[in-house]
């Protein structure tokens, strides 16, 4: 287990990020979440239903307000098993306050396309992003007499992860903001190994280029990442 940093033994409960945790959520959830959601999407939703659960965290889309409304409404004890479940109701399309804060480290916004249609936009956390840009800061000082490979490599690694994660539609700008970041504090690490010394963005650009990867669309739109084109005989046709 660790708590503010400290790694520590102990002789009950399961290993945080062991496979083994989100496995009892699935098993678990499976009986108390996703038989309910299955219930009342057929005997009380009134209009279309949908439920995305990773693990112990899930999104449910209802296309009707007054269903969101009452799927919101908390389980009072001995109520029966069709009974609603205590959620939080993000506003829905055409909401006043377009921004809202986010789950899943994102913010989640009712936006619209060029086009004029309407889409769920979705950036980074700000609280989330200074933290991790909290620690970027503090390690490239650290690490500023290592080799430059060596700190290139292990600064690659934290950019690469944070994109992995948050670059999705519409998080472009902040990965952008979240990689000149990084190398804004990775030239003042540097510039600090010496009284003397002449680094120049110049010269940081090409390091930079070299070892962070470029802002690049990790997750796009469910249309462009599930459209499989088959031909001839293929079994999944």
């Amino acid at each position: 287990m660790i708590e503010d940093g400290k790694w520590q033994a102990v002789d009950e409960g399961a290993p945080q990020g062991a496979s083994v945790s989100p496995l009892i959520a699935d098993v678990y959830l499976h009986y108390v979440l996703d038989r309910w959601a299955r219930r009342w999407r057929s005997e009380q939703a009134h209009r279309d239903m949908i439920i995305l659960r990773w693990a112990d965290d899930f999104v449910a889309g209802l296309e009707h307000r007054d269903d969101a409304e009452r799927s919101c409404t908390p389980t009072r004890p001995g109520s029966s098993s069709s009974g609603a479940m205590p959620l939080a109701l993000v506003p829905p399309r055409g909401s006043e306050n377009r921004r809202r804060s986010g789950f899943s480290s994102f913010t989640h916004m009712c936006w619209k396309t060029r086009a004029g249609r309407f889409w769920l936009r979705r950036v980074t956390e700000a609280k989330r992003m200074r933290a991790k840009l909290k620690d970027v800061k503090v390690e490239p000082k650290r690490r500023r007499h290592q080799p430059m490979p060596v700190q290139g490599l292990w600064l690659a690694s934290v950019v690469r992860g944070h994109f992995a994660y948050y670059d999705v539609p519409g998080s472009s700008d902040a990965i952008t903001a979240f990689g000149y970041q990084v190398a804004r504090h990775w030239i003042k690490a540097l510039r600090r190994r010496s009284q003397r010394t002449r680094l120049t963005w110049a010269p940081m650009t090409r390091y930079v280029r070299h070892w962070l990867p470029p802002a690049r669309l990790q997750h796009p739109f469910p249309s462009v990442r599930f459209d499989a084109n088959t031909r001839g005989r293929s079994p999944v046709r």
